[in-house]
Parts: C-alpha cells; sequence; structure tokens
C-alpha cells in the first residue's frame, strides 16, 4: 500500500467552490471568505476578517438568524437574505449554513444569489406596467364606454318584443356590455392619479377590514390565518387604496388555491417589521432613500405561478387563470407603486407568496401614543 493520502485542509475545499462561502465563529466573527465571496461583497479576505457578519449583511439580520439556527441544529439549515452590497441595492440572496464538524460554534455559509436586479429595478418594472396601462386605459376608456351605453339600450328595447328561439338573446347581450363595461372601469382604474393625500393608518384595523370583506365575499370558502407583529407602527398610506391593494392579492390568492386544493384552501396573512429594507422614492433618483419597513404577506396553498409569468404577473391582462383579467395584481402594483412602495411576489414550497413593502408614518414626538407603536 501506497503512502496515505495528506488530510484534506478546509480552507483548501472551501476557497474553490463556486458559491461565495464565509466561516464565521461563535461570535460571528468572519474566520474565512473563498475567492467568490470576495468577488460579491467587495473586499478582500484581510478586510473581511476585521469585520462581524453584521457588518456586511446589512441590518435584515437574516443571514445571522441563519447562522444561529445551524449552530443550534448541529447540521444545516437553508434559507433566503436580502443583503445590501456595497454597489448594488438589496439583493435576494438564497443560502444555506452548515455548523462545521469538530469547531464548536462555527459556521459555513454558501450564498448564491436568487434573483438578479435590484428593488429598485423591480420597482421600475412594475411601474413601467403600470404607465403603460396607464395611457391604454384611457383610451379604451373614451372609445369604448360611450358606444356600450347605446349598445346596452338598444339591447334592452329589444327584450320587450323577443320572444321564440331570440327571447335570451337580448339578456344575453346586456350581461356581455354589463361585463365588458366592468372591465372598462377596472382599466379606468390607471388613469386616475392619486389624489388623497397619505397619511398614517393602522395596518392592522385596515387588513382585518379586508378580511371581514374578504370572508364575505371573495375569500368565503377558504381557511384565512393571521400572524400579526402588533408592535409595528402606522403606514404611510391611502386607506382606499391601500385595502384595494390587500384585497385584490387575498382575492388572487383565493382563487389560485381554491382551484387546485379540493375544498382544503388556506391563505397566511402576516405583518412583520423590516428595517433594512430602503428604495429610492419616485421623485428624483438623487433624492435619498426611503425606508420600507412595514412588510405584509399573503401566502396561499395553491399550486403557485408558473415559471414563465412570475416575471411578468404584474404586468396588465398577464394571468394564469382561465376567467381572469389580468388586472387585479397590476392594479395592486400600481397601488403599491404610489406609495412608494414595493410589490414582489415568488413560489415557496406550498404555494405562491407576494410581499409587500410599504413605508412607516413619521412619529410624532408630541404625540404619547406614537411611543407605544414604535417597534
Amino acid at each position: 500500500m501506497g503512502d496515505p493520502a495528506p488530510p484534506l485542509d478546509l480552507g483548501e475545499i472551501l476557497g474553490i467552490l463556486p458559491p461565495a462561502t464565509l466561516v464565521v465563529d461563535g461570535v460571528n466573527r468572519i474566520r474565512f471568505a473563498n475567492d467568490a465571496a470576495e468577488r460579491l461583497l467587495e473586499r478582500s479576505q484581510r478586510r473581511l476578517a476585521r469585520c462581524r457578519l453584521e457588518d456586511i449583511v446589512g441590518r435584515s439580520g437574516a443571514l445571522v438568524g441563519l447562522a444561529a439556527r445551524a449552530r443550534v441544529s448541529g447540521g444545516g439549515v437553508i434559507g433566503e437574505a436580502d443583503m445590501t452590497l456595497p454597489t448594488r441595492d438589496d439583493v435576494r440572496m438564497s443560502a444555506q449554513a452548515v455548523a462545521v464538524d469538530g469547531a464548536p460554534g462555527h459556521v459555513a455559509i454558501c450564498i448564491t444569489q436568487w434573483a438578479f436586479g435590484t428593488r429598485d429595478d423591480r420597482r421600475r418594472e412594475v411601474q413601467g406596467a403600470a404607465l403603460s396601462a396607464r395611457g391604454l386605459a384611457a383610451m379604451l376608456a373614451h372609445e369604448i364606454k360611450n358606444p356600450l351605453s347605446g349598445v346596452r339600450g338598444a339591447a334592452q328595447l329589444l327584450e320587450a318584443s323577443a320572444s321564440g328561439e331570440t327571447a335570451g338573446l337580448p339578456e344575453l347581450i346586456i350581461a356581455e356590455v354589463d361585463r365588458i363595461r366592468a372591465l372598462v372601469d377596472e382599466l379606468e382604474t390607471f388613469t386616475n392619479p392619486a389624489t388623497a393625500e397619505a397619511g398614517p393608518e393602522n395596518i392592522h384595523a385596515l387588513l382585518n377590514h379586508v378580511l371581514d370583506l374578504a370572508r364575505a365575499g371573495v375569500a368565503a370558502d377558504v381557511a384565512i390565518q393571521t400572524r400579526f407583529d402588533p408592535s409595528l407602527p402606522p403606514v404611510l398610506g391611502q386607506r382606499d387604496r391601500l385595502i384595494q391593494v390587500f384585497l385584490n392579492l387575498i382575492k388572487n390568492a383565493a382563487e389560485a388555491a381554491g382551484a387546485h386544493t379540493g375544498g382544503d384552501a388556506r391563505i397566511t396573512l402576516t405583518t412583520a417589521y423590516r428595517p433594512g429594507y430602503a428604495i429610492r422614492p419616485r421623485q428624483g433618483e438623487l433624492a435619498g432613500r426611503r425606508a420600507l419597513p412595514l412588510e405584509i404577506t399573503v401566502a396561499d396553498n395553491g399550486p403557485g405561478v408558473p415559471e414563465h409569468l412570475i416575471d411578468h404577473i404584474f404586468d396588465p391582462f398577464v394571468s394564469d387563470k382561465a376567467q381572469g383579467g389580468g388586472l387585479g395584481l397590476a392594479v395592486a402594483a400600481k397601488y403599491v407603486a404610489d406609495h412608494d412602495g414595493l410589490i414582489e411576489c415568488r413560489n415557496t414550497e406550498t404555494g405562491a407568496l407576494f410581499r409587500v413593502l410599504l413605508p412607516s408614518a413619521p412619529l410624532d414626538p408630541a404625540d404619547p401614543s406614537d411611543k407605544d407603536q414604535a417597534p
């Protein structure tokens, strides 16, 4: 037999891995970074060795929590995180953290980019789709609604004298005209600018109102679970439009889950405080950044969004439902954009998840109730 192979060096193994890989110790000091991590974080390993994990991943703390879970489990865990990189805005990453055998407290973290583009890029895409639809809606509303009224009036006159095989035709015409008119009314949403001023709104009172509406209508046959963070500050928004945003999202979730779960349709509505998120406001690219700490998610147990549609799910007239008009999510995206917010969609292991990030209302130092609502 030949000489035994020399023991493998952990650093050499991790150094050749394609994903960006870090090793942190029990207090999250960075002990190792491979070449891919240096490129991703745009720092040398020498500079990274002077940092803790909290120093390089922004304030979301998702990677920090992932490392802690790996230490507790003694194995591997998988999760997602939004990282603020040196020359880019928040970028969604997938990460796997694994406890290092033989090195108590040490965790290896492999990071891969989950979606290309920045949050600002995705917000601009949504706003661009909404602006295109706004021009189309203005034209359609003007050109279609007046002739529709004439067609409906003529059908009503015919209805009084119709008989035999044609007796049901005027009623059919009226029903179809009403359906087209409702579609045009929905399109007109895009032509209406945000006129009401945004103000502080209790997000949970607003969501509970939405749930009352949904349970009495669009989600009457769906089990809805809530997971609310009671410490959230008020949202800065327009009540009516925010109600429409979340009603549309719940309607979409109810339709997706109800059509595929055989009577076991479920929706989970969650709120949380995420202080690490910020985007540039619509008014000027140099106007600083607006924090979006309020996160509301709507998750369903349906089949998820088809992969070929997921990048266009907020575009007008895009729908994976046979009877869908493709406007509900576009309306929601427009209203979120009007709030300088962000809306995203992704598939999970259990269905589709829609996430809305919104600004909080400025706290009023003179109002003691504000102090109670601050997280």
